[in-house]
């Protein structure tokens, strides 16, 4: 995007940044358009507490459906362990004062 912004700068008056701009809107509309056919976050499914769907969906990205796949064990625990993290941390900003990066 940097040289399609430089060569439309090349281009006198609001006709630059407006073809700038519609050339931005291109990939923008192609992205908005594939995101439903993208599968839910592991994470997210199991934050919301569908863990059956997060294993499934999981298993599918990272081992092609292999439930006992070391990776995708190892990623599960990983989740399982941020997120129980999460839950014990102070909400808000607070948490990076009191227990963060000034002591």
């Amino acid at each position: 995007m940097y040289f399609f912004g430089y060569g439309c700068s090349l281009i006198a008056g609001a006709a630059s940044f407006r073809t700038a701009w519609g050339i931005q809107f291109i990939p923008a509309v192609i992205l908005m358009a594939g995101l439903p056919f993208l599968p839910r976050s592991p994470r997210w499914l199991a934050k919301v507490g569908r863990t059956d769907e997060a294993i499934k969906t999981l298993t599918a990205i990272q081992a092609g459906g292999n439930v006992d796949d070391p990776l995708v064990v190892a990623e599960w625990e990983e989740i399982l362990t941020v997120l129980a993290a999460e839950r014990e941390a102070q909400p808000g900003w607070r948490k990076f004062i009191y227990k963060g990066m000034w002591r």
